[in-house]
């Protein structure tokens, strides 16, 4: 999946949106695709969630650490 993506547009702007009003906000990729996602309609796969993640994180608009071993994605405050 590239950038151009409409599904993955679709799903970038939503993480934007969700982390513009929620600066703090840190997940995991299911915590994400659950709870930050949840409004999307119909709802992304893992797949393109975690490829839209990736995309953002190359962009550097999120980022990701392993706190106890766990994948846990946040964003980057510019």
């Amino acid at each position: 999946m590239v950038a151009d993506d409409p599904e993955i547009a679709r799903v970038a702007e939503a993480i934007r949106r969700y982390v513009r009003l929620r600066p703090q906000a840190a997940d995991s990729l299911r915590g994400i695709a659950e709870s930050w996602l949840a409004q999307l309609q119909p709802p992304p796969s893992l797949d393109t969630v975690r490829a839209t993640l990736e995309l953002l994180e190359r962009d550097g608009a999120m980022a990701r650490a392993w706190p106890g071993g766990s994948e846990i994605w946040h964003a980057i405050r510019r």
